[in-house]
């Protein structure tokens, strides 16, 4: 029974979409109510990128779960969060030697910018305050919410990255665009 079906609580970002009603998945397939297999194209969007149903995952969230199911990293810190920084900063190119860990793509995006920005205002070039963002105007999705939040001046004086002034510029291009810019410069 497809959700068009019946009637429920939850609210679709398409609402004239008749959404498969996904009750497994396994590796890279997703699998509906019917049976119908579906190759998990939007995994690495939604954060499951080493595949459904693998137990040796499974069974580390399980036992950790049991310690532990998730402490705020401003202010404190755990050994599985530091083991894995060092695994990372072993197998990362050349001098990318420390870790910071997110929950996807927004979040990341947004600590870039964060980190950046409280770079140059610790070195004293609070002046830098621009952000250019790659991508076509209409898919880039990722640090709006913090992007939009400076705009309307909600970024407060208290946060590490400030201050910023909700006249910051943000200028998306797309890559055709820069291209240009750069075959032009040549």
């Amino acid at each position: 029974m497809s959700n068009a079906d019946t009637k429920n609580a939850l609210f679709h970002r398409d609402l004239s979409y008749d959404y498969p009603l996904i009750v497994r998945g396994e590796g890279i397939y997703l699998y509906d109510e019917r049976g119908k297999r579906y190759i998990d194209g939007a995994a690495g969007a939604s954060n499951v990128t080493l595949g459904h149903g693998r137990q040796r995952i499974a069974d580390a969230m399980a036992e950790q779960g049991k310690t532990l199911a998730y402490c705020f990293a401003t202010h404190f810190t755990t050994q599985p969060a530091l083991d894995l920084a060092d695994r990372v900063a072993k197998i990362a190119p050349g001098d990318l030697n420390h870790a910071y860990f997110v929950s996807g793509g927004s979040e990341g995006i947004e600590t870039a910018i964060k980190i950046a920005r409280q770079y140059h205002v610790q070195r004293g070039n609070g002046q830098k305050h621009q952000v250019f963002r790659v991508g076509a105007a209409t898919t880039v999705r990722h640090s709006a919410r913090w992007v939009s939040q400076v705009r309307r001046g909600c970024a407060t004086s208290s946060h590490p990255c400030s201050p910023i002034s909700p006249t910051s510029r943000l200028a998306t291009h797309t890559v055709a665009r820069l291209q240009g810019v750069k075959e032009n410069a040549t």
